[in-house]
């Protein structure tokens, strides 16, 4: 009896040693991250982030070196990550020497969008912050409305403004795109080529920009299935360029169209070729399209390897969120200055083609129909030509070209279905001057 319960207490040992191995490094790596984002960039409360963010990672310890402004994260002194603050790029997890300075980035006046307040648009903003159950809180922090290029209502929470960062996560995807829309521009790209194959770490694979922007490269990856190697891609692997290249590639024939951050995290390396140094790629978002949009508060975070992690990795106030959608309203003008390609914008919320159901364009969510029946688009209610980036936990970037509108909502929505955006857009729609 003896010999079969320390057979048994054996194989549970062993199995709870792999299993911490596992998961362990991905929650040490996540929370160190996260809290180091938020205090540096975020001007964040430790214990705020502790309560909120980092409510279900409890037991990982996190030491603050405020001084050196880096978060090291570990378990009973195990699986140590640390996560240190850039003062252009943000947060880096288990931090390399990143050289770029800010004498490498153009730096314009900063400007604030001008403001022309709508007293029943402001109704319905702040009404959007009210908490029907606060088991299930809704956690809006943020939402600006920007009509004709004018501010038109806004509304934070406590500890909030127009000009403090704030996660974005798969806003992250919208933002590669205008990245890669920018690099276009400038360097004749054909984004229906194939990728050079001596750029790929798995040359076998072969894919174009355009397959990668509207994902339908045939790579089995999703990120609502695939939630764990999601987080170890984020949280817990050194370069996530080498990750999406050692996944599997099916033949388009047979392929459904996935939600996957693989692919921008892929297109974000492959771009990194068209460059002749670390600082050149580092500094490309921020002199040719954050500084001139006068996005100051913006930072675009990279891996260990010091790829910019496209899919995911974005904090931005709601100010510059909202300049961001307004160059996409404007057809990727700014200031007179076309800063994306002519017919970019159209070709970014055009549909995939293998996508069925035509939610998605490139790296740009559609209001098209749904795989629900009889339901024609996504917010039948709303204007057809909406488009929008659409971020974890409730990020989103409203974008209404008939409208000339650009809504922008931040937050901490963990129950996102609760959360009706399509009924608040339509409230404000309802009531604009127009």
């Amino acid at each position: 009896m003896l010999g079969v319960t320390l057979f048994f207490f054996t194989v549970f040992s062993i199995s709870l040693f792999f299993l911490s191995r596992k998961y362990l490094p991905i929650a040490t790596g996540f929370a160190a991250k996260i809290m180091a984002s938020a205090l540096f960039i975020g001007h964040r409360d430790l214990a705020d982030v502790r309560k909120n963010e980092l409510k279900k990672t409890w037991f990982v310890k996190l030491k603050v070196d405020l001084k050196q402004k880096m978060v090291t994260g570990s378990i009973l002194g195990l699986f140590k990550k640390e996560s240190r603050f850039h003062p252009i790029i943000g947060c880096q997890l288990n931090p390399s020497p990143i050289k770029l300075s800010l004498n490498r980035i153009n730096e314009n006046k900063s400007t604030n969008l001008p403001i022309t307040y709508n007293s029943e648009i402001q109704d319905i903003v702040k009404n959007a912050f009210l908490e029907n159950d606060i088991k299930k809180p809704l956690n809006t922090r943020a939402i600006l409305v920007v009509y004709e290029g004018k501010v038109i209502a806004e509304n934070y929470a406590e500890g909030y403004n127009k000009d403090i960062p704030q996660a974005g996560w798969s806003l992250a995807k919208s933002i590669t795109n205008a990245i890669t829309g920018v690099l276009v521009k400038q360097k004749g790209i054909d984004i229906y080529e194939n990728v050079q194959s001596d750029w790929l770490k798995n040359n076998q694979h072969q894919y174009s920009i355009d397959q990668l922007l509207r994902m339908e490269a045939g790579l089995q990856f999703a990120d609502f299935q695939d939630k764990f190697e999601l987080a170890k891609m984020l949280f817990n692997y050194p370069d996530v360029f080498d990750f999406g290249q050692n996944l599997v590639q099916n033949s388009l024939e047979n392929f459904t169209w996935r939600y996957s951050s693989v692919y921008s995290n892929i297109l974000s390396g492959i771009l990194k070729n068209y460059f002749e140094t670390q600082e050149a790629y580092l500094a490309f978002p921020y002199q040719m399209l954050f500084r001139k949009l006068g996005m100051h508060n913006t930072s675009l975070e990279i891996d260990p390897s010091g790829n910019f992690v496209g899919s995911s990795f974005v904090y931005a106030s709601p100010q510059d969120y909202a300049k961001f959608g307004l160059l996409y309203l404007n057809d990727g003008k700014w200031n007179g200055e076309q800063i994306l390609p002519k017919g970019w914008v159209s070709y970014s919320h055009s549909a995939s083609e293998i996508d069925k159901y035509a939610q998605y364009g490139a790296h740009f969510w559609r209001n098209a129909k749904m795989p629900v029946p009889g339901k024609i688009r996504h917010w039948p209610n709303l204007p057809s030509d909406l488009f929008y980036a659409s971020g974890y936990q409730g990020q989103n970037i409203i974008i209404i070209p008939s409208k000339k509108t650009v809504i922008v909502r931040l937050g901490l929505t963990f129950d996102y279905e609760r959360w009706n955006l399509g009924e608040l857009v339509d409230d404000i729609l309802g009531n604009l001057p127009y």
